[in-house]
């Protein structure tokens, strides 16, 4: 290993959480360390969906045939997806367990959702995130949110909901733009996306949200600069339930897990993160707050928030607010079944 990753930073936050019916959550420990390079194993490709939308606050709607059966103003597609390497850096890890709304319609179980990750572009066939990212250009035309799903069961309905949170003049603030649905089955990508009909998007910030079966599964706030420059150090985040010793490389990504899944594992990659950056992690159970954990990081590295309990889990939705640097960065949503 190279000397300048040969380092171990261990970081411990003791902090109270209760979880109601089910005994009491462990302390969330932080600890850091290089991360190697990592690349997820692909699904099994059974297909791709793709629809297309352009953005209609800015511009009249249109809708553009999609490669497959979906046809709304959003783009989905699906297939199997592999995930951007992580980058080289030290992870930190915090425990404790989150909740999804669960009665938003359909059967409620997004639990065929694996991971959601947010693209410049997806490769032409399978659907696989090209150049993940937080940040687009104005001169990105079109916004990718690829969500990977592991044997979603027959229509099984998948939806995605974008937001313009602030773009100053060019709309209210929170504004709906689009959203699209389809039906999907299966191990593949889904690759929704929005596009705008001028070719430009206004600088500002924005939110994509995802939905399967009617449960909310995912949402993220992303920016939109003229440079295209991140706006901040997170590179990416996933939720896994394990991650390896020295380095935190998650293994296992997944966004559901068992009740005997001793740990929650939620890695946030970190890339060229300024001297006492600030990360914080708040975890919930259905919409009761267990536990919380911050911590003072740099450099590039992964940090892998854990929450751990010795009890089984319940069966039910959580979810875990991420912050950087005081303002609120994401929302990841994850089940116990």
């Amino acid at each position: 290993m190279n000397a300048r990753f040969s380092f171990l930073i261990i970081i411990s936050v003791a902090l109270l959480a209760t979880l109601a019916g089910c005994g009491g959550a462990a302390p969330a420990v932080a600890t850091s360390a290089p991360v190697a390079t990592k690349t997820a194993a692909p699904t099994t490709d059974v297909g791709a969906i793709q629809t297309q939308a352009a953005a209609n606050i800015f511009a009249t709607q249109t809708a553009s045939a999609p490669t497959a059966t979906a046809t709304t103003a959003a783009t989905a597609t699906s297939a199997a997806t592999s995930t951007k390497p992580a980058s080289t850096s030290a992870p930190t890890r915090t425990t404790a367990p989150t909740s999804t709304p669960s009665s938003l319609g359909g059967s409620s179980d997004a639990s065929f959702i694996s991971q959601v990750v947010i693209a410049r572009e997806t490769q032409a066939t399978t659907f696989d995130p090209i150049d993940i990212l937080s940040t687009y250009a104005t001169t990105d035309a079109k916004f990718h949110a690829v969500a990977t799903l592991k044997d979603a069961p027959a229509n099984s309905a998948l939806k995605a909901v974008w937001y313009a949170v602030d773009v100053g003049t060019a709309a209210a603030k929170n504004s709906k733009i689009d959203e699209t649905a389809v039906t999907t089955e299966g191990s593949r990508n889904v690759d929704f996306t929005l596009t705008a009909n001028s070719g430009k998007w206004p600088e500002g910030t924005y939110r994509v949200e995802i939905f399967g079966n009617g449960a909310q599964a995912w949402a993220q706030l992303f920016s939109v600069s003229k440079s295209g420059e991140k706006t901040n150090f997170i590179d990416q985040t996933v939720l896994a339930k394990d991650t390896t010793p020295d380095v935190f490389e998650p293994q296992d990504i997944t966004m559901v897990f068992a009740p005997d899944d001793k740990v929650f594992h939620f890695v946030v990659v970190l890339k060229d993160a300024p001297s006492n950056s600030k990360l914080g992690v708040t975890w919930y159970f259905g919409e009761q707050e267990i536990d919380t954990a911050n911590l003072t990081i740099s450099g590039t590295r992964n940090v892998d928030f854990t929450l751990k309990q010795q009890k089984p889990w319940p069966p039910s939705s959580f979810h875990a607010n991420l912050f950087v640097n005081g303002k609120f960065e994401r929302t990841v949503f994850f089940s116990v079944q």
